[in-house]
């Protein structure tokens, strides 16, 4: 699949340049004629693999900062024509960032760093004295789409992440040579490499061996035995927070005014917008008023103690979910009957570094998004279950989002879609019928076929379904597919009569799974037909109801879906895939199919029995 670069600037001339430097590369160039809001919608709609800006200083670096501090384009390297911003103004791109600011007349240089970041795939370096478990980390982290690197001791890890700065280490604790724990303090110490998030995997699961991890300057802790699913949500945890940074707000609320400029000049260095406030009272005001993911706050400050300062902050919705960090003085550690005060996410004692500071600030901010991302799976979990609930009251449609989910899925597949997005489509395609929900039982199964107000009624069920979905941040790419499933080609379907290419791929992949197990089940009124009508009828729809791109590509399995078992082979597919690769206590195999185990896995066969053509079911 070709690479997608958004060129964004209000200068025509710059615009035509920029491409025409970029024309002899393999790329899809999309032009947005300016840096405002536009830019931003048109990056969501297509997801670039990077942007790039140009024009007067000032509004790209406007642009830049808008961009930054939206979640759906983190991963999204960003290049700007312009010279660097100035550090105080928070927007430098911070270290292990793809970002980058190129000057104005250095066509080369951007030539250059647009490939790079177009091209490059993150370097991960794996430390572990364990031969198997180094391979299974190899096996596992290529397939993810890393470069990895490996090392068999603490010294020689040290020694490699000094030579080549890599964007991750992952470490063992229990090693030869030097331990995980000093892997981690020599890279933090170190000038080139202390930038270099750490990730410690160990089955060393007590609370003294974690905390002497973050001690140590480790930026995740994971115990084992290892579950391939966890590792990927701290790995995309410490790269979100990477590109993510420039985005979080860090309110700095410190009485001494050279204490609190040095904190904001570091902190914005680090890549963090920092804020500063000279009093309690100050403080709280423009807690209210930004939101800021962290509060650093002297303890205690002249007016105002620290349990005060964390009880109105609790009280306020706007800033009750703000972390708070206390730099703690000589005074409060002499008096333990104020140290019952200091309750936040964490406590430096000073004098205290910046390097321990940013640090924490990382470690609160990680943990954060890991439990957001299990609270997410939790809800995905509810309204799933919901679904089945919805299905099982009709014997008629039970597993039908099942079957359609899996169809979608083998469709998204074989229609070359990333990995992320076939999941977010056969996601999408489980929930596409929840807004059936809100339909009454009289409605949703009528033996009969229903007349023209109640079947005005069952076109609700899309915009029921994406407005329940619509507040959960995870599931903004699926919200368009079960809004749109039921949209036509030509414009004739519902509920915003969108047509072509308006209609979200997802939407029209979901619409022709949805067409073809409708087709081929029974209903109440009529017996299920048989798949080579089904695929029939799929043709006869291209460019009137279907995608013919689509039906073309769905058209294709017919072979592989002949079989009666073939629904059942595409969810053991989904299973393997599941288990072998990102599943909890999952695996991978080598390329000779060894896994970490030693067993070797066995390719999957079609059932080893003949069938007489396509099974109505």
């Amino acid at each position: 699949m070709k690479k997608r670069l958004l060129l964004a600037s209000d200068d025509a001339a710059a615009l035509e340049r920029i491409a025409a430097l970029l024309a002899s590369e393999d790329f899809v160039l999309v032009r947005a004629t300016s840096l405002g809001e536009d830019t931003v919608a048109t990056a969501k709609e297509m997801l670039p693999d990077a942007i790039v800006l140009a024009g007067a200083p000032a509004a790209v670096h406007d642009a830049y900062r808008v961009l930054r501090r939206d979640a759906d384009l983190a991963r999204v390297a960003v290049v700007g024509r312009a010279p660097a911003p100035e550090a105080a103004s928070g927007l430098l791109p911070p270290r292990g960032s793809r970002d980058a600011f190129v000057p104005p007349a250095d066509d080369a240089r951007l030539r250059d760093v647009v490939l790079d970041r177009v091209q490059k795939r993150r370097r991960i370096l794996v430390a572990d004295d364990e031969p198997l478990l180094r391979r299974m980390y190899e096996s596992y982290l290529r397939g993810e789409g890393y470069e990895v690197v490996a090392a068999s001791d603490g010294s020689e890890a040290i020694d490699r992440a000094r030579a080549e700065p890599p964007d991750l280490v992952i470490t063992d604790v229990k090693m030869p040579r030097a331990d995980g724990y000093e892997v981690c303090r020599a890279l933090k110490e170190a000038e080139d490499t202390r930038h270099v998030p750490v990730l410690i995997v160990s089955a060393l699961a007590g609370e003294i061996d974690v905390n002497r991890g973050f001690q140590a300057g480790a930026n995740e802790y994971l115990t084992k035995p290892i579950d391939l699913e966890e590792l990927r949500e701290r790995i995309d945890s410490i790269f979100r927070g990477i590109e993510t940074r420039g985005r979080e707000t860090v309110l700095v609320v410190v009485a001494d005014g050279v204490e609190r400029s040095a904190l904001e000049y570091g902190l914005s260095q680090q890549g963090f917008e920092a804020i500063g406030a000279s009093s309690a009272e100050e403080g709280l005001v423009l807690a209210r008023e930004l939101s800021p993911s962290v509060v650093i706050a002297d303890a205690p400050l002249p007016t105002m103690e620290p349990g005060e300062l964390r009880r109105k902050l609790k009280e306020n919705p706007r800033t009750r979910d703000c972390a708070l960090v206390f730099l703690a003085g000589k005074s409060l550690r002499r008096e333990k009957s104020r140290r019952a005060d200091l309750t936040a996410n964490a406590v430096l004692w000073k004098p205290y570094s910046l390097d321990r500071l940013v640090m924490s600030i990382e470690r609160i901010l990680g943990e954060r998004r890991v439990k957001a991302a299990s609270e997410v799976e939790m809800v995905l979990e509810m309204i799933s279950s919901l679904a089945r609930a919805l299905e099982a009251k009709d014997a008629y449609t039970r597993g039908h989002s099942d079957n359609v989910a899996r169809l979608s899925r083998l469709c998204a597949k074989e229609m070359g879609l990333s990995k992320d997005d076939v999941l977010d489509v056969q996601l999408g395609a489980q929930l596409h019928d929840i807004g059936k929900i809100g339909i009454r039982d009289s409605v949703l199964l009528k033996p009969d076929k229903l007349d023209e107000l109640e079947y005005k009624v069952i076109q609700a069920h899309p915009t029921i379904g994406a407005d329940i979905m619509q507040p959960i941040a995870r599931l903004k790419k699926i919200v368009p597919m079960v809004r749109h499933h039921h949209e036509r080609w030509d414009g004739g379907g519902y509920p915003a009569r969108i047509a072509a290419h308006e209609i979200p791929l997802g939407a029209r992949i979901i619409a022709v799974a949805d067409t073809f197990d409708s087709c081929t089940s029974h209903r109440p009124y009529r017996r299920g037909m048989e798949q080579s009508r089904a695929f029939a009828i799929l043709r006869e729809c291209e460019k009137k109801q279907l995608d013919a791109e689509v039906v073309r590509v769905f058209c294709s399995l017919e072979e592989r879906l002949k079989s009666p078992f073939a629904i059942r082979e595409l969810a053991e597919e989904e299973a393997h895939d599941q288990l072998h690769h990102v599943g909890p206590g999952g695996h991978v195999h080598d390329q000779d199919g060894i896994a970490p185990d030693g067993h070797k896995h066995k390719p999957r066969h079609a059932h080893p029995h003949p069938h007489p053509g396509p099974a109505a079911r």
